[in-house]
């Protein structure tokens, strides 16, 4: 079946249209409804808040291939245009940033999985790029992707950090319309059962699941997991890496200045290293963002080998992940890198705006 992911989104569009939402939230009643859908046994779980519905609630008409490429499909002409769009001036052409896009892991993931990192990765990713530049944008993109709140444990800290208050009051007005929506379109009960029934399983998944999804989290809680150790220790092992993202989150915005090419791309790495539970797939924000971090370096042969080494393994990190646990070295590595960047060119500038006011 194309798109196994997809079975989760398609379903719940399903469930919606006949009125019988409250299935989706009941894990066995919910597996006994793909099992007679499809025909097969599926081990999915609903795990979105019910605003989520509103993306897939669009696809309940169609038959299911078709849905599944529409879906597909549409995800990745908004993610292609607006990437390719906010990277338009830098140095590499337009075909070979669409062909980048189009062929980079993270791309490949989702159309295989029939994932939704093309919304996420997009919303995640103009959030972060129109900030300082258009922050009604940056709102908007932020209040939707609380759709996906693990991805945005860092994005108040930033934006409080950096007094951007226009995007903060849009970003909460979206969130909240898009509560009140759902809760009126598709009954405020579906948020209790989402509570009641969806988070705690959810997290039991989390802690005690296995299969396939712990191999495409690049975070090191699932490197704790994939060794069978308890949840305390991998939590453990979590712990360095959601301080040291916090901690560079509060450097990168206290006074932000320097490089903004690479000061976006940090921040993106940080967010994805915070958060236990993050995946491959969401991982498609990196990928305009690491485009636009080369573009700024010029020519490929004109990267440190340093660099050549980043760039090309943060844009291989969604595909990496289901060969080896290599996710958190790349992400802590890539950070630490790019702090040292960005410190040099902070260093520079202060120099060079000392020696002026002196001269």
């Amino acid at each position: 079946m194309s798109g196994r992911d997809f079975v989760n989104y398609y379903s719940a569009s399903q469930l919606w249209m006949s009125g019988s939402l409250p299935t989706l939230f009941w894990i066995f009643d919910y597996r006994d409804y793909l099992a007679s859908l499809y025909g097969m046994e599926f081990t999915l779980n609903w795990s979105y808040p019910p605003s989520y519905l509103f993306f897939v609630a669009p696809i309940a008409l169609l038959p299911y291939v078709l849905a599944y490429v529409v879906w597909m499909g549409t995800g990745l002409a908004i993610y292609a245009t607006t990437a390719a769009k906010s990277i338009a001036q830098t140095a590499l052409s337009m075909k070979t940033k669409l062909m980048l896009l189009l062929l980079a892991p993270a791309t490949v993931v989702n159309v295989f999985f029939g994932q939704n990192g093309f919304v996420t990765g997009t919303l995640l990713y103009l959030g972060v790029r129109y900030t300082s530049q258009r922050p009604v944008v940056a709102g908007i993109c932020f209040g939707l992707l609380t759709i996906k709140p693990q991805l945005g444990f860092l994005i108040p800290i930033m934006l409080l950090l950096t007094r951007q208050w226009k995007t903060i009051f849009v970003a909460s007005g979206v969130a909240l319309s898009l509560f009140v929506m759902s809760g009126l379109v598709f009954g405020w009960q579906s948020w209790v059962d989402y509570f009641e029934k969806a988070v705690p399983f959810q997290r039991h998944v989390i802690e005690h699941g296995g299969g396939l999804f712990l191999h495409m989290m690049p975070t090191a809680y699932a490197g704790g997991r994939l060794l069978d150790l308890p949840i305390y220790l991998c939590l453990l092992m979590q712990l360095p890496m959601t301080l040291m993202a916090f901690a560079l989150t509060v450097w990168l915005f206290h006074k932000p200045r320097g490089d903004r090419a690479a000061t976006d791309l940090l921040f993106l790495i940080c967010v994805f290293m915070f958060t236990p539970y993050a995946f491959n797939y969401d991982l498609t924000a990196l990928t305009p963002a690491i485009l636009g971090y080369w573009a700024t370096r010029q020519a490929p042969g004109e990267l440190t080998q340093v660099q050549r080494i980043t760039v090309i393994s943060l844009f291989l990190l969604p595909g990496l992940v289901f060969a080896a646990p290599v996710g958190p070295l790349i992400l802590i590595a890539s950070a630490v890198f790019l702090y040292r960047e960005i410190r040099g060119s902070r260093s520079s500038l202060a120099h060079s705006a000392t020696r002026t006011a002196t001269a």
